[in-house]
């Protein structure tokens, strides 16, 4: 005789029930309420999520968009400033609100609880007399996350999205209903890089695997540099799309991949004078300091090395998001402008997005994988984000190879308009994301051209998959698991 009281389906089942009760309650008046973001991250650990919430619901997150703080009534100060980040932190939450802080003549307060006024971020002239207040007031923008699909047993069934921490089992996939703002994801980058250092003298490198012989491909072209190049600095040709590089603004030095300002510019030639640093081919040599000629005119596509991952992932103000991923590395252009895409956001939200690890398609030509490994299906990498793009795959549009695997997620395949129902790029008005103005935009994937170094996968205004430079701005939908 058995000593097993239920066989697995009996078991299963059992549990689902209690599950789907367990769901009724949460909707109920009577069950759990949904009122905080810690609500929803309790339902989704507990596996209620696909019971309690539906493909397409909506979650509307803050993100802080400015911090004022001015006098209230007021004796003894005269003025007060406020730093927005470490009042947000503080707070712990983001969204328009005004808060009012008291002093009692012995303490500054906030709802009645003493609080220090630098850890806050607040500063005040003159000294405090019994009855001051202090005005603060926060605006911010409202980011809709809409729910996309749902994971169990720690990650989708392809294993592509996969929880980070082995102890949870349930989680549930987030994307942001419009593109947020338009960005590159990845900068033009140096052509050259050099471990050693390099003399003042003249030079020549030649474009070659007969790439873009219109647009001066296939050319050697010399320079004459005045100064020398320190070891670790780098040289980059700007060679502009459909023009030639003796139309663009030149070769720079620069003293390392972190410098933003060069050395010197000087202007090429067609010629073959002086020392050859080899030929420029679509494939990346390391050993000749040498990267992919894709990736000088255009930038990376490699997901893991790309201004646009560390973006999403970053929390920093502008200025201080970027920093070099590989030798050639170059600054994107947004690097002064624009804080991380966390700088903002509600931490109370963060808090319930746990890390992932992604599977992302490599390219089989700039040198990151080969085209036997993309056939077997093991061209690709591993990273750990919080925040991240979709890949091909997940929108319901295929795949580049074998290796650009994944799950279409729900809210993709479920809805789509292809004709046939198949898992394919072509136009889908359920891929469409507009901007807040309500215009249907251009809007990036995660998953690189596979077949080139330097353009990356996106949906155009009809809801098609296709490909373009990385170095182009075109518009930004993170996604994200609660776990």
């Amino acid at each position: 005789m058995s000593n097993r009281l239920f066989t697995n389906d009996t078991g299963e089942k059992i549990l689902t029930a209690i599950k789907q009760q367990t769901a009724v309650m949460a909707k109920g008046s009577s069950g759990l309420k949904v009122e905080s973001y810690e609500d929803v991250l309790s339902i989704v650990r507990m596996g209620l999520a696909p019971s309690v919430f539906s493909i397409g619901d909506v979650i509307e997150v803050g993100r802080e968009t400015a911090v004022q703080a001015s006098l209230g009534t007021h004796t003894g100060i005269s003025a007060v400033s406020v730093n927005e980040d470490t009042f947000v932190a503080a707070m712990d939450e983001a969204g328009e609100k005004e808060y009012e802080i008291i002093y009692d003549g012995s303490a500054w307060k906030y709802e009645g609880h003493p609080i220090i006024l630098a850890d806050y971020g607040l500063s005040v002239t003159g000294t405090a007399a019994e009855g001051d207040t202090i005005i603060v007031v926060e605006t911010a923008s409202v980011i809709r996350m809409v729910v996309m699909d749902f994971i169990e047993n720690g990650q989708t069934t392809i294993g592509n999205i996969k929880l980070h921490d082995k102890t949870k089992q349930y989680g549930m996939i987030l994307q942001s209903e419009k593109t947020l703002y338009s960005l590159q994801v990845d900068a033009p980058e140096a052509f050259f890089y050099t471990a050693e250092g390099i003399a003042a003298g003249t030079y020549n490198i030649t474009l070659g695997d007969n790439y873009d012989t219109s647009y001066g491909g296939g050319t050697t072209y010399q320079f004459t540099l005045t100064q020398a190049v320190p070891a670790g600095g780098q040289i980059t040709l700007d060679w502009p799309y459909n023009k030639t590089p003796l139309q663009g603004s030149g070769v720079k030095t620069w003293a390392s991949n972190a410098a933003t300002t060069p050395i010197e510019t000087v202007t090429p030639s067609a010629g073959s004078g002086g020392t050859s640093l080899g030929t420029l081919l679509i494939a990346v040599q390391d050993a000749s300091g040498l990267n992919s000629i894709h990736r000088m005119r255009y930038g990376s596509n490699r997901w893991s090395t790309s201004a646009m991952r560390q973006h999403l992932n970053s929390g920093a103000a502008a200025g201080s998001v970027w920093t070099p991923q590989t030798v050639w590395d170059r600054a994107p252009s947004w690097v002064s402008n624009t804080a991380g895409f966390k700088h903002g956001l509600d931490p109370e939200f963060i808090k319930i997005c746990g890390d992932v690890e992604l599977l992302t398609a490599l390219s089989t030509v700039a040198g990151d994988t080969s085209s036997a490994a993309a056939s077997a299906g093991t061209g690709n990498e591993t990273t750990v984000d919080k925040f991240f793009l979709p890949s091909r795959p997940e929108v319901f549009g295929g795949g580049d190879n074998n290796s650009d695997k994944g799950d279409a997620w729900q809210y993709y395949a479920a809805n789509s308009d292809v004709p046939g129902g198949s898992n394919n790029p072509n136009a889908d008005t359920n891929r469409i994301k507009t901007n807040a103005a309500g215009s249907a935009q251009y809007w990036w994937l995660r998953s690189p051209h596979v077949g080139i170094g330097g353009c990356v996968r996106y949906l155009i205004p009809s809801g098609s998959v296709n490909y373009y430079y990385a170095y182009i701005s075109n518009g930004v939908a993170p996604a994200c698991v609660v776990a």
